[in-house]
């Protein structure tokens, strides 16, 4: 009888382990922002923190709840002119979250989408640039989802579906910084 449970046991943990375990670091967020933005000499990185109200807004036009009130911007600059606005974003893949950084450039288009840690067992596929490349020239207000302007790849359907979802949210954080004059006032130098 001891013997079965401590090997009952030795499973639940290896399992735990091995789920949970799993962070693969696919490149930094600095590399992912040199390569979005080559001729940038310098970086300004801001935590917005979303109000309640701001929140339910986005949940509202993205159909989708979100679950982290803390974004981050990363404005990029080069000789004091304004290349664009990166956000890094965290998104919830079948069990794990991933982290991803969206860049955008001047007039809101995005110019990349780069994976940073992808952290599920499987799924991975979503890393190759033919996928991420679906994003590119897109602008708020387009076609962003899996099954609606995005292609699914095979094998990562939700990890797919969580890129897409980062992507339109930052679009629609960078339209509202643009756009919304109390949005703006606190929080964006570039509109």
């Amino acid at each position: 009888m001891t013997f079965k449970f401590n090997i009952f046991k030795a499973l639940i943990l290896w399992s735990v382990l091995t789920s949970v375990g799993h962070a693969e670091l696919i490149q930094s967020q600095e590399s992912a922002l040199k390569k979005a933005y080559p001729l940038a000499d310098r970086f300004e990185s801001r935590e917005l923190l979303l109000t309640s109200a701001e929140r339910k807004a986005i949940e509202a036009k993205l159909g989708k709840r979100i679950y982290t009130v803390q974004v981050t911007v990363i404005e990029a600059m080069a000789k004091g002119k304004f290349l664009g606005r990166a956000f890094k974003s965290q998104e919830l893949g079948k069990h794990q979250p991933m982290d991803s950084l969206v860049a955008l450039d001047s007039a809101g288009e995005v110019i990349d989408v780069e994976l940073l840690v992808y952290r599920e067992t499987y799924g991975g596929q979503v890393r190759q640039e033919n996928f991420r490349d679906q994003f590119k020239h897109r602008r708020f207000g387009d076609a962003l989802e899996v099954g609606k302007g995005i292609d699914a790849v095979s094998g990562a359907t939700i990890s797919s579906k969580s890129m897409a979802l980062g992507v339109r949210k930052a679009l629609l954080i960078d339209d509202l910084i643009r756009h919304s004059p109390e949005f703006n006032n606190s929080r964006g130098k570039h509109g």
